[in-house]
């Protein structure tokens, strides 16, 4: 039987979470089709690769954040050099330079077509699509009191960059123009389906609506972006405070030494001396079938849903 002690600072996962998480997995998913695009673009002198070359020329020494990942597999994120006081300053300068880029797609004098829009749009962000899975990151799993101030200043900013693009009339018009003509443009079937995903989901989050809806909705996602953010901080802080006691040695059967020693020396530092304490702790469910006594899986596991959803420590047993 092992045991393995993971701490984490886990906040639940509400929409407004899960917004950034959103943001990151699209960045993410959207190079997949690049690689092979960029291929096509050298036989067919697109000059998609100038293009790729000049933007990753442009986000060159932007800072850890926001810089090209070095390293194999693609690259591999430089958390070492990351701090959580450049978060602010790097989402920002990575909003700019996104700006720059949807400016020049959107403003594109030639005719919309699948190069020159939806190529072009599924490169864009990449320094801001970095920082925002650090942000990401941090805030699901490393959500301290200074990165919490931040997550509260930056999620309706976030949320209103998301609908600033969305609601970009003339780069919808461009990319519904492609989707228009997917099917009679040449396009094969990969890039027909992209075009339609982008289409749609440009339609559903608001893009087709009239001024009034469109500002009505920002209103409505700031809020949202605020109240979720709010919500998951109170519910962390909650969880950050809950205690499991025990007070029998017999109920720590099946515990190593080095726990029952961390249990000990918490309740010491709680003034309980002679006791063991576990902070927000919930049993893996391995665990049924361990050498964990009964008792104690059912005081771990009492807590309320909302605290065992967050593990500071979980107990991971395998047989």
């Amino acid at each position: 039987m092992t045991f393995a002690v993971a701490p984490t600072k886990f906040a639940s996962c509400p929409s407004g979470e899960f917004k950034k998480r959103e943001l990151g997995v699209l960045f993410m998913r959207r190079r997949t089709f690049l690689a092979g695009a960029t291929a096509t673009a050298a036989l067919t002198g697109t000059g998609m690769v100038a293009s790729l070359d000049v933007a990753s020329a442009k986000s060159a020494a932007l800072g850890p954040l926001l810089d090209p990942w070095s390293g194999p597999h693609g690259g591999v994120p430089p958390f070492n050099k990351v701090k959580v006081a450049g978060f602010k300053p790097a989402l920002a300068k990575g909003m700019d330079l996104m700006r720059a880029e949807i400016k020049a797609i959107a403003g594109d004098k030639a005719a919309p077509t699948f190069d020159n829009t939806v190529i072009r749009f599924e490169d864009a962000g990449r320094p801001f699509g970095r920082a925002v899975n650090f942000f990401g990151i941090f805030t699901s799993t490393m959500n301290d009191k200074a990165t919490q101030k931040i997550e509260a200043e930056m999620s309706p900013k976030l949320a209103a960059f998301d609908d600033e693009i969305i609601q970009n009339e003339a780069l919808f018009a461009r990319l519904k123009a492609v989707y228009d003509t997917r099917t009679t443009a040449g396009l094969d079937a990969q890039q027909q389906r992209l075009a339609d995903v982008h289409y749609t989901r440009f339609a559903r989050r608001g893009a087709a609506l009239n001024a009034a809806q469109k500002k009505r909705l920002q209103a409505i996602n700031q809020r949202l972006a605020s109240l979720f953010t709010k919500f998951s901080q109170n519910q962390l802080g909650d969880e950050e405070h809950y205690t499991l006691v025990i007070d029998d040695a017999a109920d720590l059967a099946g515990l190593p030494d080095s726990i029952r020693a961390s249990a000990a020396q918490a309740a010491k530092d709680r003034g309980r001396a002679g006791k063991w304490v576990f902070t927000n702790v919930i049993a893996h469910p391995a665990a049924a079938g361990s050498d964990i006594p009964a008792r104690v899986r059912r005081m771990a596991s009492s807590a309320p849903m909302a605290r065992r959803r967050a593990v500071s420590m979980t107990l991971r047993i395998s047989a």
